[in-house]
């Protein structure tokens, strides 16, 4: 879980869950101990934007 927790923040994102009250902290431990010990499907989705603009008075 280490490398997906750089990329994705679990240990934060849970940390900050149970600052907001949506988990106790032992929902909190409970989550992230089965995250550290068994398999588990992550997914994440990237979108790639390119613009470029017009140079103004040129050919349009």
């Amino acid at each position: 879980m280490t490398e997906a927790d750089r990329v994705l923040g679990f240990e934060r994102v849970t940390g900050r869950a149970v600052a907001a009250g949506y988990l106790d902290a032992r929902q909190a431990a409970r989550w992230l101990a089965h995250l550290r010990t068994g398999p588990f499907f992550a997914s994440v989705t990237l979108f790639v934007t390119i613009a470029a603009a017009r140079r103004r008075g040129g050919p349009e």
